[in-house]
């Protein structure tokens, strides 16, 4: 599912004093060790430099006030369409907002139970997809590429040899928690980029942390989020019809 995944390292430093350091991997290859044997072999990990700025202070208001919207009745109308002729950033921010806003609509006016419904032999629901792409959006953005700028309020809570935490753990969650995650995630991502966007590298700035020993440019992962967004979207079709019978693209 593309998720990046914590994996807490210790090493010991001066004093025999133990270190912790998080490192952030694909769930697949978390699942499969890979992060933990490059550790083992000496693979310089970064820190995670998670601070404590409370949710109220990284969500702007108009943010905070989405979910509750959502909940009661966003609309497929309510969406921007992605500008026609702009510059590369502007295009790129427009279909990642552009689908962003197709998963809220998706999953606007449900309730608790719609949102923890699936559509057998699949496991995979509403509420699901929200906290997912939060949670990978937060992987991407706030640790991976700008470090680790803010501890996600649901971190504490993370069950790291679950590799499907973010769907599980989404069961029986409320709308208004539901939605209050996916627009932190997006409070942080987008000034995450802004802050990059405003620097001289822009789109080609590269991220803190590594992967295989390469940085990875916002470009590639505001890219790769758009992609992410537009498959579960895909899935999030077929499950809200099945739950109400409401369609549209």
């Amino acid at each position: 599912m593309a998720e990046l995944w914590p994996q807490v390292e210790a090493s010991t430093g001066g004093h025999g004093k133990t270190i912790r350091t998080t490192r952030f991997v694909p769930a697949y290859l978390h699942q499969r060790g890979v992060g933990r044997a490059s550790a083992l072999a000496g693979a310089p990990l970064p820190r995670c430099r998670w601070t404590s700025t409370a949710l109220r202070d990284t969500v702007s208001s108009s943010s905070r006030h989405q979910y509750a919207r959502a909940m009661t009745g966003f609309r497929a109308e309510d969406r921007t369409d992605p500008p026609w002729a702009s510059d590369e950033a502007a295009t790129l921010m427009g279909f990642l907002n552009y689908q962003r806003d197709t998963l809220r609509w998706k999953c606007a006016g449900l309730t608790a139970d719609q949102l923890s419904a699936s559509a057998p032999p699949s496991v995979l629901t509403l509420g699901g997809l929200l906290k997912h792409v939060a949670v990978v959006e937060a992987g991407w953005l706030n640790q991976f590429f700008a470090g680790g700028v803010t501890k996600p309020s649901w971190f504490d809570e993370l069950d790291q040899d679950d590799p499907g935490w973010s769907f599980s753990s989404a069961a029986g969650a409320t709308p208004t928690q539901l939605f209050a995650w996916f627009d932190e995630s997006i409070g942080v991502s987008d000034r995450v980029i802004a802050d990059a966007l405003a620097g001289s590298d822009g789109l080609s700035s590269l991220s803190e942390e590594q992967d295989g020993g390469k940085r990875i440019s916002l470009r590639w992962i505001v890219c790769h989020l758009i992609e992410e967004y537009a498959r579960h979207n895909g899935h999030a079709d077929l499950l809200r019809e099945s739950i109400d019978g409401v369609t549209g693209e």
